[in-house]
C-alpha cells in the first residue's frame, strides 16, 4: 500500500520447455521421422519442418535471449527468444490466443450482444480446407453472406431498411480429441446498426430457422466448391494438390479426419454417412444435415466483456477474419 493505492507486483516465472514431455518426444524422434519418410520418397512441406525446428529452440537460452533491466530497482532479467509460431508451441500459441482475445474485446467489438455460430463441415470438405486456402476463403464468404443476410432480414422485420452488421470469424483446425477438423467459430454482433449508427437488437433464431440456414449453407458451399473446380459430385477431385505433392502429409491428414488410415486417398464419404448413429438432427438452436453442423445457442450479453473475452479465448489459437455485412 502506497499513498492509499494498492501496488500489484507481478513476477516473471522462467519456463523450462526442455523438461516438458512434448519437447522431449519431438527432440528425440523428429529427425528419425523425417529421415524415414525421405527414404520412402515422402517429403513434408518446408513450413512443417520449420515449425518443429523452431519449437525445439523456443525458450532455450542457448539459442538467444534478451537482457531486460529496470531503471528503478536496477534488477536484470533474462528472457529467452520465443518461436512465435502458430501450430505446435503451447506457450506461443497461448500467448497469441490471449493477446488476440484482449484486442478483440478492447478494440473491435462494440458494447453490444454477441452470438457465436459454430459451423462444422463434412469429412471431404475438412480434407479440402486443410490445405486449400482459396477454397476455405470462398466457403467463408458464402457462409458469411448467409448469416449476414439473416441479420439484415431481421432488421427489415423491424422496419430498418438500411442496416449493417458485423462479425469476426475464428478458424479452428482441430476437434475435441485434437483430430483435424477445420471449422468456423463466427462471433456475430447479435443485431444490426441503422443509418444513424444506433444498434437494434435481433430476435433469437428459432430451431426451424437454424435448419433452414444450415441447409442453405450446405447447398451454396457445395455449389461454390464445384464452380471453383475443387470438388466433383460432392467429392474431392481425384488428383488433389496435397496428395500429388505430399502424399505422406495427405495420408496423415485423412487419417486424422477419418480416424483410420486410408493411405492418402481422397476422402470418399459425405459427412458421417454410413455411420447409422449420425442422423439429421435439429433442436436447441443446433442442426446437423449431411455433415454440416450449425450451433447458435451461445450468446454473450452486451455488458459481459469478461464473458466475451473468455469466448474469444475458448475459440482457440486460430486464424481470424473480420467481416462486415
Amino acid at each position: 500500500m502506497q499513498n492509499g493505492e494498492t501496488i500489484v507486483t507481478t513476477y516473471y516465472t522462467q519456463r523450462h520447455p526442455e523438461k516438458s514431455v512434448l519437447h522431449k518426444v519431438i527432440t528425440k524422434n523428429m529427425n528419425t521421422v523425417f529421415l524415414k519418410m525421405e527414404e520412402k520418397g515422402r517429403y513434408l512441406p518446408k513450413y512443417v519442418r520449420e515449425e518443429f525446428e523452431s519449437f525445439i529452440d523456443c525458450g532455450i537460452f542457448a539459442k538467444g535471449f534478451l537482457r531486460l533491466s529496470c531503471e528503478s530497482c536496477h534488477r536484470d532479467k533474462l528472457v529467452a527468444f520465443s518461436c512465435k509460431r502458430r501450430g505446435l508451441c503451447p506457450s506461443c500459441g497461448g500467448r497469441r490466443m490471449s493477446d488476440a482475445a484482449a484486442h478483440l474485446v478492447d478494440n473491435v467489438f462494440p458494447i453490444v450482444p454477441v452470438r457465436q455460430w459454430v459451423l462444422s463441415f463434412p469429412y471431404n470438405l475438412r480434407y479440402l480446407f486443410s490445405y486449400n486456402k482459396k477454397a476455405l476463403t470462398k466457403a467463408l464468404e458464402v457462409v458469411m453472406r448467409v448469416i449476414n443476410r439473416f441479420y439484415i432480414n431481421r432488421g427489415k422485420l423491424r422496419g430498418e431498411t438500411k442496416n449493417r452488421t458485423g462479425s469476426v470469424t475464428l478458424i479452428q483446425r482441430f476437434g475435441g480429441s485434437l483430430n483435424l477438423n477445420v471449422h468456423f467459430h463466427i462471433l456475430s454482433i447479435d443485431g444490426v446498426f441503422d443509418e444513424e449508427g444506433m444498434f437494434k437488437d435481433a430476435l433469437a433464431p428459432s430451431n426451424d430457422e437454424i435448419v433452414s440456414l444450415v441447409s442453405k449453407i450446405k447447398q451454396r458451399v457445395f455449389r461454390a466448391m464445384e464452380r471453383g473446380g475443387w470438388i466433383d459430385h460432392y467429392q474431392v477431385n481425384e488428383e488433389d494438390e496435397l496428395g500429388l505433392e505430399y502424399p505422406g502429409l495427405a495420408e496423415s491428414y485423412s487419417s486424422s479426419i477419418l480416424r483410420k488410415n486410408n493411405q492418402g486417398k481422397r476422402v470418399e464419404c459425405l459427412g458421417k454417412r454410413g455411420e447409422s448413429r449420425w442422423v439429421p438432427f435439429a433442436g436447441d438452436l443446433c442442426s446437423y444435415v449431411d455433415g454440416f453442423s450449425l450451433h447458435a445457442k451461445v450468446r454473450i450479453n452486451a455488458i459481459d466483456r469478461k464473458g466475451l473475452e473468455h469466448l474469444c479465448c475458448s475459440s482457440g489459437n486460430c486464424e481470424s477474419s473480420l467481416e462486415n455485412g
